[in-house]
């Protein structure tokens, strides 16, 4: 394999020869910038495949960091344990026993009856070593980003000189003069196939992979792991490149739909999907709601596992509102000016950075008086390092809630028109998708980190990295350093609303209820998750 620092040198190159294709009639444009504007599928393409090189690359400096400071065994156990199909030999079968078991000696608990090693006939085995795989190689990973990257490069110039922007620049070189005669789409499609193919094959290395992607579309019949929960959340920030490869997916049909009907040709394919009600209407939106979906599914699913309400709820209440406020803005772009839906934006926004500094990282302690500080238990040496992530997390929060909302929307007349009007249109796509991807890797380091604290204790790296990292203060060691209490909040605490003559106590504990009235109660969560998105639907009138 080519060494990195090889493949990254001719990239400079590669810009360099797409700097110079200036299209001269266009005020010296760059004849790529032309040719892209002038066909915007090719664009959806070009840009997707660089948003997902941009994850590689995220998920590369994620692992240093994680390795660095929880060391590669956490990381394994943590997010690259093998899927559950492949872990029926080893863990056997989940049988967690009921909370009206008579208290007994030789009875677990239903805590540590989920801890607890199963053979398939129930019997509990003794503990075994915690089964992982390997994490790949944050070198593997950005090998996969730079020659996704270069493709790219190379695909667009063809793409630009294939075009009538870019033609003029190989007039008379016959070594390349066919290039001009293939149609200017064909490029991004070939990448584009290419990438689909290269994410599935070989199945023998991708079937894992997408075996513990599925776990999150199919919440709640599935318990959900700390993986299942972090893979959710990055699906939620991923929204921008499933709707451009869904509709790279409906062009590529259309494309061959006007081959095979001899009625247009693949430069006019796109003219279809302009007007397209099942592609605007159905299918993008799919694509914008599912992620907050699944999640808000998992936490019902937790909730419903642990008999607690408390966080699952008040979690699943983040992508509730999440959702109401991208969808009425998705349907009925017109709200985006209304005060009430930009104070409903506000709040959904302030409540996720909330949910984030408190509960996703437990950043913040006060003791000691109401002055904040930043939790005792770190495994990030720089505290500048927590800071600048809280900041930029709070900053691009609001770039996420944005990013639900297309760049078009078809009206009720049936005409594409645009959500944003001005400069602000053309940066609304690429930016804050690019954005809330680098906010995600950011919302990682210190997800992970938490986790890593609180399950991971006995690992001696991370033992070893925690003394050195926390304060002097830290009460989660003791005195020589070596063991820590447990640092998981009490989630059995009722929560108190106080009004104006009494308290009114809401139990989070679960437990008394049966299972059919704890189903009735999240299947009216999950009713009223829905019926939001009806009525978004039926207020612009696609219903």
């Amino acid at each position: 394999m080519m060494k990195l620092w090889k493949k990254i040198v001719l990239i400079p190159p590669l810009l360099f020869a797409l700097w110079l294709l200036a299209d001269k009639q266009n005020g010296s444009s760059f004849a790529v910038v032309v040719a892209l504007s002038r066909h915007p599928p090719s664009l959806r393409v070009y840009r997707a495949l660089l948003e997902v090189g941009l994850m590689l690359l995220c998920g590369s400096l994620s692992l240093i960091v994680w390795e660095y400071a929880a060391g590669t065994r956490v990381v394994g156990i943590l997010l690259f344990r093998p899927p559950q199909p492949i872990q029926t030999s080893i863990r056997g079968i989940y049988q967690a026993v009921p909370a009206s078991l008579p208290d007994d000696d030789n009875v677990l608990t239903e805590e540590e009856a989920q801890d607890a090693c199963y053979a398939s006939d129930g019997e509990v085995q003794e503990e075994e070593d915690v089964e992982y795989s390997e994490p790949p190689t944050a070198a593997s990973i950005a090998h996969a980003a730079v020659d996704l990257l270069l493709l790219v490069l190379v695909s667009l110039f063809l793409f630009t000189i294939s075009s009538a922007e870019g033609g003029k620049y190989i007039e008379g070189m016959t070594t390349i003069q066919w290039v001009a005669s293939i149609a200017a789409p064909v490029f991004p499609l070939i990448l584009f196939l290419w990438a689909v193919f290269k994410a599935f094959f070989p199945l023998s290395k991708r079937r894992d992979f997408w075996t513990v992607v599925a776990y999150t579309p199919s919440a709640p019949m599935l318990q959900v792991t700390f993986r299942d929960g972090f893979i959710g959340d990055v699906f939620t920030s991923t929204v921008r490149p499933m709707q451009d490869v869904a509709f790279t997916v409906f062009y590529c049909f259309s494309g061959l739909r006007g081959w095979w009907t001899q009625a247009y040709d693949l430069d006019s394919a796109q003219l279809p999907l302009e007007t397209s009600w099942l592609l605007h209407t159905c299918v993008l939106p799919a694509c914008m709601v599912s992620p907050l979906w699944w999640r808000f599914l998992q936490n019902l699913r937790q909730c419903y596992d642990t008999r607690q309400r408390w966080p699952y709820l008040g979690n699943a209440f983040k992508y509730f509102i999440a959702a109401s406020v991208s969808m009425m803005g998705l349907f009925d772009p017109s709200k985006k000016n209304n005060v009430l839906w930009i104070l409903c934006f506000v709040f959904a926004t302030l409540y996720q950075t909330f949910w984030d500094v408190f509960l996703d990282w437990e950043l913040l302690e006060f003791q000691g008086g109401t002055k904040p500080k930043l939790r005792s238990a770190r495994l990030y040496p720089s505290k500048t390092m927590y800071w600048v992530i809280l900041i930029v997390n709070f900053v691009l929060r609001f770039c996420w809630t944005l990013s639900f909302l297309p760049r078009f929307y078809l009206n009720s007349d049936g005409v594409l028109e645009r959500t944003f009007h001005g400069y602000f249109s053309c940066l609304h796509g690429p930016i804050i998708a690019s954005a809330e991807i680098i906010r995600r890797a950011m919302w990682g380091f210190l997800r992970l980190e938490l986790e890593a604290i609180k399950t991971c204790r006995d690992d001696d790296k991370l033992s070893e990295q925690l003394k050195q990292c926390s304060s002097p203060t830290d009460k989660s060691v003791d005195g020589d350093g070596t063991e820590m209490k447990d640092m998981t909040t009490e989630s059995r605490i009722p929560l108190v609303f106080e009004t104006w003559d009494k308290k009114i106590e809401i139990a989070s504990d679960m437990s008394a209820r049966s299972d059919v009235q704890i189903l009735v109660e999240l299947c009216l969560y999950a009713a009223a998750f829905a019926a939001v998105g009806m009525l978004a639907a039926a207020h612009r009138g696609t219903m």
